[in-house]
């Protein structure tokens, strides 16, 4: 990106770049992580809870303290984590789609000949 602009607009291209690709990228990183998780971990905890447990849903989903309380093996506890497995293996999908696409664009950049640029000369900073 910094090979893009002139010498002068160099601090003005990295200050962009930070911004977009660590704040913007995460936010939208954390907004599309969260819309998964919270739509699809109740349904999931809906389908894989035992008959008895499934009105419980919501309020599994909304309490830590409620899913750790079932004993380790029981019914319960193991659709909780298969819940959980299987919305994490959404949100891997998603990130690995996404590092997928940019990995394409990467490839596709225009390659910039360096040889071709004029050197500054003299103080740079």
């Amino acid at each position: 990106m910094t090979a893009a602009g002139e010498h002068q607009n160099v601090a003005v291209v990295l200050a962009f770049k930070a911004f977009f690709f660590a704040y913007l990228g995460g936010a939208v990183g954390s907004a599309v992580s969260g819309a998964v998780w919270t739509n699809l971990l109740p349904r999931y905890l809906e389908a894989y809870l035992p008959g008895t447990e499934k009105a419980q849903a919501r309020k599994i989903f909304a309490s830590l303290k409620t899913q750790l309380s079932y004993e380790w093996g029981s019914p319960e506890r193991t659709a909780i984590v298969k819940a959980y497995m299987d919305v994490q293996k959404v949100q891997t999908v998603a990130a690995t789609v996404i590092v997928a696409v940019s990995t394409v664009c990467v490839l596709i950049w225009r390659d910039l000949s360096l040889k071709e640029r004029i050197q500054t000369k003299g103080r740079v900073l």
